[in-house]
């Protein structure tokens, strides 16, 4: 029921966020964890049905 993934806190993403502005980046994933990085930013590399399966899978608990 409980994930072990951690919780960011909205000044914690406010910061990331403010870091990346300032080094010019125009997109920061931040509170993401590192296979959610991954599949954001390779998003086009996947068929989206087996992304949505995996997506299903971890809402429900089975992954």
């Amino acid at each position: 029921m409980f994930s072990i993934e951690k919780v960011y806190t909205a000044k914690e993403v406010a910061e990331d966020g403010y870091e990346a502005m300032l080094l010019g980046k125009l997109v920061k994933l931040s509170a993401l964890t590192p296979i959610n990085k991954f599949v954001l930013k390779n998003m086009n590399l996947f068929p989206v049905k087996r992304v949505l399966q995996q997506i299903k899978m971890r809402q429900e608990g089975n992954l």
